[in-house]
């Protein structure tokens, strides 16, 4: 029986995940994870299929690593070493709040800014903050001196995803996949376990399956002719 090819990345986020540098610093912090128009976290695009890239290494350098792993990696994720742009068999998207949820924030907020527009007031910009502060948490650090003291000054801090908070990124694809390129995708998103800064202090730890099916991942990945 064929198997269908995913439409999507399942993240839930383990640890704070800290992705990227809001250009526009709106909560205090020196380094503040991107969010969209309505403070929603998420992750860029650029990154998600970075960390998938580095993941399908991974695989590469182990024990699953052979010619056809090679094969399917390139097929996927296109090739590094090729001259111009190579078609590549798999595209991800930015991994995002699902749908329905970020639907019903979009129709709230609307709502809001519709009832009190009258009255002169803007409550929108506040609960977008808060929106953001309820799905985030703010990690403090510092520099550390010789004499294992923190350092005086080097105070700072970084927004980071929640734990505990589930994203989804779209997968979309050029043509079908094969056998050989589903698993070895799988095997890629049960790598993907780190996404964002300071992956030395144990941040960004996240948990990762296709359509949101952690153990159909693991069976993709680990078919049971390779268990007799």
């Amino acid at each position: 029986m064929t198997t269908p090819a995913p439409s999507m990345l399942e993240v839930l986020v383990r640890t704070p995940c800290v992705v990227g540098t809001d250009p526009v610093n709106t909560h205090g912090v020196d380094i503040d994870t991107v969010c969209d128009a309505n403070g929603i976290p998420y992750i860029p695009k650029n990154r998600m299929s970075a960390r998938l890239r580095d993941a399908a290494l991974t695989v590469l350098a182990g024990p699953g690593g052979g010619p056809t792993a090679v094969t399917s990696a390139t097929a996927l994720f296109g090739n590094a070493y090729s001259v111009g742009n190579t078609p590549r068999l798999l595209s991800v998207g930015a991994a995002k709040w699902p749908a329905a949820a970020t639907a019903q924030v979009d129709t709230t907020l609307a709502a809001l800014g519709r009832r009190f527009a009258q009255h002169g007031l803007a409550p929108v910009a506040m609960v977008r903050r808060e929106i953001t502060r309820g799905l985030t948490v703010e990690i403090g650090q510092t520099a550390i001196a010789d004499n294992g003291a923190p350092l005086a000054g080097s105070l700072r801090f970084t927004r980071g995803i929640r734990p505990g908070v589930l994203l989804r990124a779209p997968l979309s694809w050029r043509e079908n996949p094969s056998a050989d390129d589903l698993r070895f995708l799988a095997l890629s998103v049960l790598a993907l376990r780190q996404i964002g800064h300071g992956a030395s202090d144990h941040r960004g730890h996240v948990t990762c399956s296709l359509d949101g099916d952690f153990d159909a991942t693991v069976a993709l990945a680990f078919p049971q002719e390779d268990q007799r």
